[in-house]
């Protein structure tokens, strides 16, 4: 049991707490696969009988991949500030050429 909790603890800090790696972990421990799910972005195997199964993403993978896409939808600050400039050139442009 005790060797069961130091595999655990050590599969748990290669993942941290955003598995920067992207490893994928393989396990019959409930009590990690529970944990685990809690970081997005960590695919979670096991074995049913002689099957494996692939879990679905968890709440947090799949909240972590939306908020991802809207951000690409998105206006990056930096484009946000190149609107803000062009649109004050093309103002004074106006300005210029109106008088």
């Amino acid at each position: 049991a005790a060797a069961d909790e130091s595999c655990a603890a050590a599969i748990k800090a290669l993942i941290g707490r955003e598995n920067p790696r992207k490893l994928m972990v393989a396990t019959q421990d409930d009590d990690l696969r529970y944990h685990l799910r809690g970081v997005a972005g960590v695919p979670l195997l096991f074995l049913q009988r002689t099957v494996l199964i692939l879990e679905h993403p968890s709440t947090g993978s799949t909240r972590a991949k939306n908020n991802l896409e809207t951000s690409k939808q998105g206006v990056s600050k930096s484009e946000l500030e190149l609107v803000k400039k062009i649109k004050a050139e093309d103002r004074l442009r106006k300005r210029k050429e109106n008088g």
